[in-house]
């Protein structure tokens, strides 16, 4: 059983990256918990951990602390990004990842960095050469993800699969872009899947099941309105190209900041694609983790048990609102 220490290791003078960390109330702790979720332990004497063993260190500030200490920074006087779907920052956490140094064989470094995207939210910054990304900006998503759902880079791209005001930010987002080219949707929102929840509707037509997207001759032409018009017959050659710019993650922020890579010969290289990062994470969304026993570390930062996750319900479609009158769509498959 091992006992963690970090007598042996650097200091936190020494930490080279800082992420400030956007959630709401008792922000410590939630920050914890949620970095539990992903089967990583930031212990109360400043260490990061898996279950096994040690492979980073840290401390957190809170604002004025940090003002304090880097308030003439370039990053500390940047504007934050606009994006409304974003708390105000609340502390930071400044650390290491590089107590490990064979990066490969422990990919629980991997979702360290994807929950401080995911999760914290917030501007991350390498300090010693002033460099820093955003974890969320405003950027173009491919529409033709509208008839897949492997589309929106699996649905990991946005900021949530639950439905609410990012919701129907989204789809509304995604009809003006569709209007724009011309086009007029019945664009949905799948509550429940772990894939991406932005998609067309499917109706029947003809005795067919076709998916919801028509060409609009005229402005005013609303398909709720005229519900027998032929949907256009390849949706994703006619979205091809298409995109709508929309509040999202930004997991190049991972490479830009080096947090997914090792030093070889005195150099830093990438040892992970942003595809195989996407893949880590749908992995930890789908599946059903069994309880298992931690080893020890110290008292007071176990890991969380993640138990077994609860069968996902079934999947709904959430159209937009349409007249009472209107052909509604029909429930597709998963």
């Amino acid at each position: 059983m091992a006992t963690f220490t970090r007598d042996h290791y650097i200091g936190p003078e020494d930490y080279p990256l800082l992420a400030e960390v956007r959630i709401a109330g008792d922000w410590q702790q939630a920050l914890r918990a949620r970095f539990a979720d992903y089967g990583v332990t930031l212990t109360d004497n400043g260490l990061i951990a898996d279950k096994v063993e040690v492979f980073g260190a840290y401390e957190l500030l809170d604002v004025e602390e940090a003002r304090a200490r880097y308030g003439a920074a370039r990053w500390m006087q940047a504007p934050s990004p606009p994006c409304p779907f974003l708390e105000p920052v609340a502390g930071y956490l400044r650390f290491s990842f590089d107590l490990i140094r064979d990066y490969e064989a422990h990919p629980i470094r991997h979702e360290a960095a994807l929950c401080l995207v995911r999760e914290a939210r917030g501007r991350i910054v390498r300090l010693p050469d002033d460099r820093w990304c955003e974890a969320v900006v405003e950027r173009p998503l491919h529409l033709g993800g509208l008839v897949s759902k492997f589309g929106f880079e699996d649905g990991d791209a946005l900021l949530t699969r639950a439905p609410g005001p990012y919701a129907r930010y989204v789809v509304a987002a995604v009809e003006r872009a569709l209007a724009d080219a011309g086009l007029a949707a019945w664009v949905g929102w799948r509550d429940g899947t772990c894939h991406n929840p932005v998609r067309l509707a499917t109706i029947e037509h003809e005795g067919q099941q076709r998916l919801a997207l028509w060409r609009a001759d005229r402005r005013d032409r609303d398909p709720w309105a005229q519900p027998d018009a032929a949907p256009i017959a390849d949706p994703e050659a006619r979205l091809a190209g298409l995109t709508a710019p929309l509040w999202a993650f930004e997991f190049a922020a991972l490479g830009d900041l080096e947090l997914v890579a090792r030093p070889v010969s005195g150099a830093l290289r990438s040892t992970c694609s942003f595809e195989q990062l996407r893949g880590r994470l749908r992995a930890r969304v789908s599946r059903r983790a069994t309880p298992t026993r931690s080893a020890a570390i110290p008292q007071g930062a176990h890991p969380r048990s993640l138990g077994r996750r609860p069968a996902l319900p079934r999947q709904r479609v959430l159209p937009i609102e349409a007249p009472a009158n209107a052909a509604r769509p029909t429930r597709s498959g998963s």
